[in-house]
């Protein structure tokens, strides 16, 4: 009996042990060079009202603005910024900040129903740095500063319910995404992400998203959960999942 705890023990830190610390350590230690954003989704419904989000996730913290100019025509615009520490080294982990500008038809559909549609242009920057990942648990060898440059073109669709105290939104979003001015020297798994990178700077992602708000009709809490999908590299280095919670405000400025 003692002979079979010792074989167990031993195959568990041996073998076990190792592929666990390995899955954690791929999580935090690993680059990534895109995550999904709150998504606009203010279902504007006539001209002058304006709807303002701020909402924090995991991660993140976001606001989304926007505005109707006339009837169906509505201006949107966004400020994000992401930040990821690694915990156990001096280095930063990953970040980035992100602005966007846009604008749309929006058109109210029979009842309570709401379709919006917005083109966007964004512009950012992400940096992954782990020049000081010295621990010798690194089992995954990340090393070195990556900084990029991002600029992306969007296309969003929005349906949803919208009454004076609940509303529900589905979205839709495809963002054509292009890295630029890429530098460093951060390698991930004994390979070079500046190559990486640069070979993949090209990536068209579709995201989807489903939006809840409800309370007073002028300020409203706001819970947002949403997947993001690489068209172009399924495996891709990137966070795929969003949930986000927020205040939304919402006032008519003019009649």
């Amino acid at each position: 009996m003692i002979n079979l705890k010792s074989s167990l023990l031993a195959f568990f830190t041996k073998n076990l042990l190792p592929a666990l610390c390995g899955i954690f350590l791929l999580t935090s230690c690993a680059p990534r060079y895109y995550a999904p954003s709150t998504q606009h989704v203010p279902l504007l419904s006539e001209k002058g009202e304006l709807s303002i989000t701020g909402s924090i996730g995991e991660y993140q913290k976001e606001t989304n603005a926007s505005y109707a100019l006339t009837d169906h025509i509505g201006i949107i615009g966004y400020l994000g910024s992401f930040g990821v520490k690694n915990d156990n080294t001096e280095s930063k982990g990953r970040s980035a900040n992100t602005f966007h500008l846009g604008a749309g038809y929006f058109t109210p559909i029979k009842g309570h129903f709401i379709f919006e549609s917005y083109g966007s242009l964004g512009f950012g920057k992400l940096i992954n740095d782990f020049s000081f990942n010295n621990d010798s648990n690194n089992t995954y060898s990340t090393t070195g500063r990556l900084e990029a440059g991002v600029f992306s073109l969007g296309l969003q669709n929005n349906l949803g319910f919208k009454s004076k105290y609940f509303s529900v939104i589905f979205n839709t979003k495809l963002s054509s995404t292009n890295y630029q001015n890429i530098s460093g020297d951060l390698v991930f798994q004994s390979e070079d992400q500046i190559k990486y990178l640069k070979e993949n700077k090209n990536q068209l992602f579709f995201e989807t998203g489903l939006t809840v708000r409800g309370g007073h009709k002028n300020v409203q809490v706001q819970v947002q959960a949403g997947r993001s999908f690489s068209l172009t590299n399924i495996e891709f280095y990137r966070e795929d999942l969003l949930l986000t919670l927020g205040l939304n405000l919402r006032l008519i400025t003019k009649k």
